[in-house]
């Protein structure tokens, strides 16, 4: 799939087999695509974070249930996504993740920081073992009228995206909880449960950094 950036401001969240009740305020984003003109002086264009060395991971995801508007917003979050996730600061918070003063994860899989850094750029999910550096996803988005965001399951490369929630969230949000959902396909886990440690595992902690590397584009 080709990711374009296009003109959007909002978007959200949504968790692996966990509803979530709580709803964030709406924040305006930069516009990623330097040939949109600015429309007002509250508008910016996003200063991109400089990329790492390290190989470039890639992006294979189809989208389904989207119309254009909203293939168009989830598009430039993943375009987001991309720039973050090859940043170089997003290889240094992920080595330096630290948890109770050690640099480690809450399950880990018995990975140290390095490892669990190289797994995610290798792209190699349980179901698609080769090392493609490759993000390998199926997007459903579908409407309920809960309070769950969103929702996967180990065994399929899909993922599934209340619209409830979808039409309210921000780019930043959206791309961090992307790749939470898809360290799920890579064989990490979390407490099901809100638990003082759950942050702290891979899937959440991956998705909060990339999260802040959008926000301060």
């Amino acid at each position: 799939m080709q990711i374009k950036a296009s003109k959007y401001f909002r978007l959200t969240i949504f968790i692996f087999l966990i509803s979530c009740n709580e709803i964030t305020f709406q924040e305006e984003s930069c516009i990623l695509d330097p040939n949109i003109t600015l429309e007002t002086e509250t508008e910016r264009y996003c200063v991109l974070p400089e990329q790492s060395n390290h190989h470039e991971l890639s992006f294979n995801i189809k989208l389904i249930g989207f119309d254009s508007e909203q293939s168009d917003k989830m598009q430039d979050a993943l375009a987001r996504l991309k720039l973050a996730v090859n940043s170089l600061k997003f290889e240094e918070l992920v080595i330096s993740h630290t948890y109770q003063d050690e640099l480690t994860y809450v399950d880990n899989n018995g990975l140290y920081n390095e490892e669990i850094y190289e797994k995610i750029m290798l792209g190699a999910e349980v179901l698609q073992p080769d090392e493609d550096n490759e993000i390998d996803l199926i997007v459903n988005l579908y409407y309920s009228n809960n309070s769950t965001v969103g929702y996967t399951y180990e065994n399929s490369k899909e993922i599934w995206i209340n619209q409830k929630f979808f039409d309210l969230n921000s780019q930043a949000e959206i791309a961090g909880n992307i790749l939470h959902e898809w360290t799920h396909k890579l064989g990490f886990k979390h407490d099901f449960y809100s638990t003082s440690s759950r942050n702290y595992s891979v899937p959440y902690a991956v998705g909060e950094m990339i999260e802040q590397i959008i926000s301060e584009m």
